[in-house]
């Protein structure tokens, strides 16, 4: 519904009630002047009858602008409240329902101090009348404290229904604005998931796809020259693709474990129970790579350390890619990968040779030039875990991978040399 269209819905609203205001007082104050004060004694001039059904009718009428114009509809209304207590006998007060439902509904549209202006002004033009009937200054302060007190009384409800109205419109408004945030929170969370599966697959995909990838080349070179090591070449590719398969299993088991824990309200530990690699599984990584065709060099210093899941992740993952990225831009290029650990931290360093003519790495300028998705995720890792990565040339030439993890580990025992 649009603003006009909802306006002339509302004027319409306030044309019927105010046509049947005017229809029930007219119809209760001619029986109220007539058959009514009849029984009591009491002869009302058909005059005087008339005069004070034309007014409360008016009032009435006039309700009609109560919403779109509030304070001049009061005023009029009181106009004409004071104009009928002029007319009435001395002995005689009457206050029509044309004014209280002006005065309800200017408290409910009017704010605080215009309201109390208008009903102290409709006070006082009410008391003009009271006045010019009254026999004495008495007679005429009582009727005008009667006048204050229905006419503040009316505006004072419309006032405390103004006051419920907003309340409820700002819980409303505060509902709505916690549905919004959770719904903010679900689709953070939802692009949260999404690179860490995009982040999780490539891991896997880029380190065993690469060994793949040099593997059947090797396949492919040696089948005629020497089938011995060709066939040798295929096993390992069955292996890597074998290897891909179980850590694509692993990544689902993960996924799956992290959305059963969250229906059932549980926490998730980054696997609920599912494996997931890390520094223990470091020097199968290495033999891994090395049954691919890589040349690396593996050294181990410090005592044997437990990380948390994360961290612990977070550590092969970035073992996995930067030996992925030397196998892919360097094949058979020498690699050094060294972690060292103490008792309050780890450092990962993976070092490799650059070749001439080569694949340039990911960062490094060169023939190729692609996105360097393997080291957005390395960075992703160490900000979720809130390492420190550094990524680039040496002065020697070489291509290196740091990345350091403080966190809080419990020596286990002198590792393995």
């Amino acid at each position: 519904m649009t603003a006009r269209s909802h306006a002339d819905h509302a004027h319409r609203r306030d044309a019927v009630a105010a046509l049947a205001w005017a229809v029930v007082s007219a119809g209760g104050l001619l029986l109220l002047l007539g058959p009514v004060a009849r029984s009591e004694g009491v002869q009302v001039a058909p005059l005087l009858t008339a005069s004070v059904v034309a007014v409360a009718v008016a009032q009435c009428l006039l309700l009609v602008l109560r919403h779109r114009r509030p304070l001049v509809t009061l005023a009029l209304v009181s106009v004409l409240q004071a104009g009928l207590l002029a007319v009435l006998p001395a002995d005689t007060s009457l206050q029509g329902a044309g004014l209280l439902v002006a005065a309800y509904t200017a408290g409910t549209l009017l704010p605080g101090r215009r309201l109390v202006v208008a009903v102290t002004a409709s006070v006082a033009v009410q008391a003009v009348g009271l006045a010019a009937a009254a026999p004495g200054p008495g007679a005429a302060l009582l009727a005008a404290a009667g006048a204050a007190t229905t006419t503040s009384a009316a505006a004072a409800v419309g006032g405390w229904v103004a006051l419920r109205r907003a309340h409820q419109r700002s819980l409303l408004a505060a509902a709505a604005a916690q549905v919004e945030h959770q719904a903010v929170l679900a689709r953070t969370a939802v692009a949260e998931e999404r690179t860490r599966m995009a982040r999780e697959l490539h891991d896997v995909a880029a380190h065993h796809l690469s060994g793949i990838v040099v593997q059947a080349g090797a396949a492919e070179r040696l089948v005629d020259t020497d089938p011995e090591r060709a066939k040798a070449a295929l096993r390992e590719l069955r292996e890597q693709g074998r290897a891909t398969l179980r850590d694509m299993r692993s990544i689902v088991g993960i996924l799956r474990a992290s959305a059963d824990a969250s229906a059932a309200g549980q926490q998730d530990d980054d696997g609920g129970g599912a494996p997931v690699p890390g520094l223990a599984q470091l020097p199968a990584l290495v033999e891994s790579a090395r049954s691919a065709g890589d040349s690396v060099e593996a050294r181990w210093s410090g005592p044997e350390v437990v990380l948390p899941p994360l961290a612990d992740v977070a550590v092969y993952r970035t073992a996995q890619e930067a030996l992925a990225n030397a196998r892919r831009h360097a094949p058979g290029a020498r690699v050094v990968l060294a972690v060292t650990t103490a008792a309050d931290r780890v450092r990962l360093e993976v070092e490799s040779e650059v070749r001439q003519g080569s694949a340039a790495h990911p960062g490094q300028p060169g023939p190729v030039s692609r996105p360097g998705l393997g080291l957005t995720g390395m960075r992703e890792r160490a900000d979720l875990v809130r390492g420190h990565l550094d990524v680039g040339m040496t002065g020697r030439g070489t291509w290196r991978v740091v990345f350091e993890v403080a966190v809080p580990a419990v020596p286990v025992a002198e590792a393995h040399p």
